[in-house]
């Protein structure tokens, strides 16, 4: 449906208001029940002038005349102030604003500063504009109205068809027609010409027009078509006549998808030639022809006269639905859109030509009837540059940047305090917010609307599920925009952080396993953490994703809660198993480094473990009979055969009943429990002392250092010390620090580090000594390196040094106090011997860097050391 002038011969509030946005306006028409089509001569023009005062507002930047061009045209008339406030009247006098050609060229940005002046003011002005427009518009068919009438536009006319004249040929002048592109320029263009701007716009061919007014469209080159020839507004979505243009214009236009008229009028000669790789000549052609479009199309408004144009989608689709609807009333069987829409063209119940008609409504395509996504753009841009520039700065570092500014490095940049940047940020948030607000940016609105129930709290960058929600909120937009930026503000705001989108406030989710109903078992639950995640304000779709990175296991399809120590972790597993396991399973199952005797020694001395065999263990709670081990089992057999057995005897039963290995009983029988004599085996008696091994000078890195009570051991960290595991030592290191089979000692050093040495007299290879971890990370010894370790024998105390691997320094060496010129005499008494068997025992034990660090000795020690080596080498068998 073509929009026509009313049948009085006066255009419609539709026409003239469409520079506002054709679309805008025609919503807030409807929505306040005025017809569009309604004439701005018999419709209540104040009515109308509050409805659209919003919209003129909204474009607080622009001059009254770019935005409502008939406004330009009354050059002498009064400006009618009569109508508005005293406050309102007075800001206009008191600053020389009388007439509406100069209130035309104020925009109401630069009203509102004008003194005295405010928001309310401001409106009040808007509503004039708007109201003068529709006055001017009816002028022009009707020159006797008067502007000046106190009554402006509220009294609707009665006899229109007893004005004088034939309205219908009443035609613009060409400085009216072309007042946007500037009075003046407009004029001195038109007199170098020999036309008078006086003369109608019919008496002059619209290409000659053209040739003489392009160059004032082209000198504008920032500026839309629709702003400077606001005629083009009429067009709406009709198809652009192209005919006329060479190959190289048409191919352009058709490239970039401008195919209506009011997608021509929204561009601007910089977009067509930065963007568009348009030229110099093309520019002329594409700025002619919207001449001649705007010519037609405002001679149109007031002849009736129709470009030959095809009928719009819009036109297509109301005649469907006239025809329709005349069967839905005639047959009385449907009385609403809903149901009319909720019909189906194959139902059997509808008419041939009824269904027919049904099927081409449902085919229509509404694509021509929204607004571009260029315009879109465009729209956005004009409101964010209404911003001053500290503005704009402040709330794209705030806003719009994850890495943005803080307040006070913006304090900084410009001279104020962080509270003053904070209130600019807020008020700038509420200008765009509010602005973004109007039915001009409803397209904006929406697909925000759109994008945040898609994204909600927040998704993965790479999420399918972002990709298709971004694709279709940023449809049409260039790859890189402001109006992106904007859509993701205004939907969230959301920001980008650590590969994900998150809207400001959240944070990346995490399954909480110690909450319930995590933590109330071991199994998690995929439809458990999606019933979360909505509660939470994310996608239930995201629990995979979630899940795996958070303290949770993927076990055979099973998700299991996965924190704690090795032991916890091994607890959990077990659970899970439903049966036992032993230690190399569950490290295979742990992984994460986990060494096999690491894990097996924590679980013996975990109480939540027992052992039902000599390698697999269970959980306590499972009730099972616990295991002994074969120290254990070898004395309870001893003891039921009255205190004594064969050995032999005894290695053959355990190893039928237990499937033990047979060195392994002959090794424990050799342990402080027992004793072996004669190929017996028997309980060892509390008075029965074991001779205690003192051969300290055979045992490598230890020194006894008698006088001052303490003893020094060289150990190398290895990958069970950096785990924190114990190591064994042998019997005369033991024995070096006091220590006897059964027994416990307990050691602490200056920073709180404590150290326990531990012999059990199920032993088979002597005491153990605790975690050094500690030790090593304090003297920053590393993996492969070793450390001296010194324990005070009557504190109790113990300290540790590391040994550079290059050292050649006895004292970090061995851990002495050490005299120059007596480190033999020193060393073999921490050896037990005397200084000439010193690099003799050191040779034999293996410490090999101590013993090239050792000073030249004398020939004669030297030969009288290496004698008693050799007569030590004849006497061994």
């Amino acid at each position: 449906m073509t929009i026509q002038p009313h049948a009085t011969g006066y255009p419609t509030i539709l026409q003239c208001l469409a520079t506002l946005g054709d679309s805008e306006v025609r919503e807030l028409l409807i929505n306040a029940g005025i017809s569009p089509d309604c004439s701005c001569a018999n419709c209540n023009q104040n009515e109308v002038a509050k409805i659209m005062g919003t919209l003129v507002l909204a474009q607080s930047s622009r001059t009254l005349a770019s935005l409502l061009p008939n406004l330009a045209c009354e050059s002498e008339t009064i400006l009618p102030t009569i109508i508005l406030s005293v406050r309102a009247r007075n800001v206009l006098a008191d600053n020389g604003i009388s007439t509406v050609h100069n209130f035309s060229f104020y925009t109401l940005e630069e009203l509102g500063h004008l003194k005295n002046s405010g928001l309310t003011t401001v409106l009040e002005y808007s509503r004039l504009a708007v109201r003068l427009q529709l006055h001017v518009a009816a002028k022009i068919v009707n020159p006797n109205d008067s502007i000046g009438s106190p009554v402006l536009g509220t009294t609707p006319r009665e006899q229109v068809g007893s004005l004088p004249g034939n309205h219908s040929t009443i035609r613009p002048t060409l400085l009216q027609c072309f007042s946007c592109l500037g009075i003046l320029a407009v004029k001195n263009a038109l007199f170098e010409a020999g036309i008078n701007p006086q003369t109608s716009v019919a008496d002059y061919s619209q290409n000659d027009l053209a040739k003489i007014l392009y160059p004032l469209v082209l000198k504008q080159s920032n500026l839309s078509f629709g702003t400077l020839l606001p005629g083009l507004m009429h067009g709406g979505n009709k198809n652009l006549p192209t005919a006329a243009l060479k190959t190289r214009a048409r191919n352009i236009l058709s490239n970039y998808g401008i195919e209506t008229i009011s997608r021509f009028a929204s561009l601007t000669t910089d977009h067509l030639r930065a963007s568009c790789g348009a030229g110099q000549v093309t520019l002329v052609e594409y700025a002619s022809l919207a001449i001649c479009l705007h010519v037609q199309l405002v001679d149109g408004v007031c002849d009736g006269a129709q470009l030959p144009i095809e009928p719009t989608p819009l036109d297509a689709a109301l005649g469907k639905l006239t025809e329709l609807a005349s069967w839905a009333v005639n047959t009385g069987k449907i009385g609403t859109l809903g149901e009319l829409f909720a019909l189906r063209p194959n139902q059997d119940t509808l008419p041939p030509d009824v269904a027919s008609a049904l099927t081409d409504f449902n085919s229509i395509d509404i694509t021509p009837l929204s607004i571009p996504a260029a315009k879109v753009e465009s729209a956005v841009n004009d409101v964010f540059h209404q911003l001053e520039e500290r503005k704009r700065d402040i709330f794209s570092e705030r806003q719009l940047n994850c890495n943005g500014s803080t307040l006070q490095q913006l304090a900084d940049k410009y001279g104020i305090t962080r509270e003053r940047v904070r209130q600019i940020e807020d008020k700038t948030c509420e200008f765009l917010r509010t602005a973004l607000a109007s039915v001009a940016h409803n397209s904006l609105r929406w697909r925000a609307h759109a994008l945040e129930l898609s994204v909600r709290n927040g998704l993965p960058e790479t999420s399918d599920l972002l990709v298709d929600a971004r694709d279709q909120a940023f449809l049409g937009f260039s790859s890189v925009s402001l109006t992106r930026d904007l859509l993701l503000w205004l939907a969230g705001p959301y920001l980008r952080l650590n590969g994900w989108l998150l809207r400001k406030g959240s944070t990346i989710p995490v399954v909480p396993i110690g909450e319930p109903p995590f933590s109330q078992r071991d199994i998690v639950l995929q439809s458990d953490v999606s019933h979360w995640l909505s509660t939470e304000g994310f996608r239930p779709e995201l629990a995979e994703t979630v899940m795996r990175h958070s303290a949770l296991k993927l076990l055979d399809d099973t998700w299991i809660r996965w924190v704690g120590f090795r032991q916890d972790k091994a607890a959990i597993l077990l659970g899970l198993l439903d049966r036992p396991a032993d230690a190399e399973e569950l490290c295979k199952l742990i992984g994460e480094g986990v060494s096999e005797d690491g894990l097996r020694c924590a679980l013996q001395t975990d109480p939540r473990f027992i052992r039902v065999n000599k390698k697999d263990f269970e959980l306590r709670s499972w009730g099972g009979e616990q295991y002994s081990n074969i120290s254990d089992e070898m004395a309870s057999r001893i003891e039921r055969t009255g205190g004594a057995v064969v050995l032999s005897d005894l290695i053959d039963e355990l190893v039928q009943t237990f499937n033990v290995k047979a060195n392994s009983v002959r090794m424990y029988a050799t342990s402080p429990r027992f004793v072996l004599s004669g190929g017996m085996v028997r309980l060892r008696m509390d008075n029965e002392h074991i001779l205690p091994d003192t051969n300290i000078g055979a045992v490598k890195g230890l020194f006894l250092e008698k006088s001052r009570n303490r003893v020094h051991l060289i150990i190398t960290v290895d990958e069970e010390t950096e785990r924190g595991s114990g190591m064994w030592i042998r019997p005369a290191v033991g024995y070096a620090l006091g220590l006897t089979p059964k027994g416990q000692l307990n050691f602490e050093s200056e920073d709180g580090a404590r150290l326990k040495v531990t012999w059990p007299e199920s032993a088979t290879t002597g005491p153990t000594i605790g975690s050094s971890r500690a030790l090593a990370t304090t003297t920053g010894t590393r993996l492969g390196e070793t450390m001296v370790i010194t324990f005070e024998l009557d504190t109790k105390r113990v300290r540790a040094q590391r040994v550079p691997p290059d050292t050649t320094d006895i004292h970090l060496l061995t851990g002495l106090d050490i005299v120059v010129g007596k480190e033999l005499e020193i060393v073999g008494a921490a050896l037990g011997c005397n200084r000439t068997e010193v690099r003799s025992v050191l040779s034999k034990r293996g410490d090999v860097q101590l013993l090239n660090a050792l000073p030249q000795t004398a020939s004669g020690d030297g030969m009288a050391a290496a004698l008693k080596a050799l007569e030590a080498a004849v006497r061994e068998p």
